[in-house]
């Protein structure tokens, strides 16, 4: 079964409050004690703590990897009730109700601790979103690398630092290639990005809306639940599920707008002193 009892807590000063320290300690052993929500709770903690840090040049990395213990500890809680059905096909002959259901945990966690970063982590937004939100604390509006180009050939996670330096792992061109060159604006609507989302297969950002109405409208031609990217020159095939929001660039366009209103009001006030 996957360890979630060698929970690291960082022993390096955090600059932070005593309770908030005491949150990070406070990483539960016993992956039942924790509900679905108090487990959410901390990652969105975690991811907060990052970035906060990651904006003062201070480390994060013990803070992922107890990011990474939790999207585990989800992954088996979420399984339970998969146990629960999985004991109950022994033709309902079960001496031991308790002892085989912890059997079938025990063949779920096995299955996630053979995956790899890559396959456990890629898709979760709270580590997107906490990869997403070091970076621009570290890096500011620089474009981040695809989702692809987080992790080394064997899968495993790089640091922020790592990611930046776009080291020569031996990974596929392509995905060094794809370098994400982002503008504001939807490549379906051709408007600002409202509600933003970017695919975890490919470098691409579309209005959540506009790419979801693609889906609709291309799925009900030809009864597909994916399309290809609609972007020229991509051919990965996206799902909804390979769409997750990205908070980073609903800022940057927020900042877009704010710059062009404070613009405006700039040429009105040059205006009326004319």
């Amino acid at each position: 079964m996957d360890d979630t009892s060698d929970v690291q807590v960082d022993r390096t000063p955090l600059y932070l409050r005593d309770e908030e320290q005491q949150t990070i300690k406070s990483l539960s052993s016993n992956r039942f004690d924790l509900s679905d929500s108090r487990i959410k709770e901390l990652m969105k903690y975690l991811e907060d703590t990052a970035a906060d840090r990651a904006e003062f040049g201070m480390g994060v990395d013990v803070l992922e990897l107890n990011l990474k213990k939790l999207i585990n500890i989800e992954v088996l809680v979420n399984s339970e009730s998969r146990a629960i059905d999985r004991a109950l096909l022994r033709d309902n002959q079960i001496d031991d109700p308790a002892s085989t259901f912890l059997e079938a945990m025990d063949f779920f966690a096995d299955q996630n601790s053979a995956k790899n970063d890559k396959q456990k982590y890629s898709g979760n937004t709270h580590y997107l979103n906490f990869k997403r939100r070091v970076w621009e604390n570290t890096y500011g509006d620089e474009d981040m690398p695809p989702v692809g180009d987080w992790f080394d050939s064997h899968g495993a996670s790089k640091t922020v630092t790592q990611i930046h330096d776009r080291e020569d792992d031996g990974g596929d061109d392509d995905l060094v290639v794809a370098q994400e060159k982002r503008s504001l604006k939807c490549p379906v609507s051709l408007a600002l990005f409202v509600d933003p989302v970017t695919s975890n297969v490919c470098p691409h950002t579309f209005s959540k809306d506009a790419i979801f109405s693609l889906f609709m409208s291309r799925g009900r031609q030809r009864n597909l639940t994916s399309i290809t990217c609609p972007v020229a020159g991509c051919d990965k095939i996206l799902t909804k599920e390979n769409l997750v929001e990205n908070p980073i660039i609903a800022r940057q366009v927020e900042r877009y707008i704010e710059r062009q209103h404070q613009q405006e009001e700039a040429e009105f006030d040059k205006l009326d002193e004319e």
